[in-house]
C-alpha cells in the first residue's frame, strides 16, 4: 500500500513527518520523503545556481546519480538527510 500526503504548508509537512516517525521510528515500514524548494535546500544563500559561480552546482550532473542511489537506501529523505548525502557527493 502507498499513502501520499501533500501539503503546501511547512507546519503540515512537519506534522506528517513527526507522525510517521512516531508510527515507525526505525523506518522499516514507512518511507518518508520531504520535498522543499531548491532555494530552501541550498546551503549557499544569495549565490545563483550556476556552475560558474557555485561549487555545488559545478559538476552536479556528474554526482547526482551516486547521491540519489544513496538517498534511496534511506528510510527518511528530508532536507537534513539530503544535505548530508550532498556533502558526501
Amino acid at each position: 500500500q502507498k499513502i501520499f500526503y501533500l501539503t503546501s504548508r511547512s507546519t503540515g509537512s512537519l506534522a506528517a513527518l513527526d507522525a510517521c516517525e512516531r508510527l515507525d521510528p526505525s523506518g522499516d515500514y514507512l518511507r518518508r520523503v520531504h520535498i522543499v524548494a531548491r532555494e530552501r535546500a541550498c546551503p549557499v544563500e544569495g549565490v545563483p545556481c550556476d556552475p560558474a559561480v557555485c561549487q555545488y552546482a559545478n559538476g552536479y550532473y556528474d554526482r547526482i546519480h551516486g547521491a540519489l542511489a544513496k538517498l534511496l537506501e534511506q528510510p527518511v529523505m528530508d532536507a537534513p538527510r539530503v544535505a548530508e548525502v550532498a556533502e558526501a557527493h
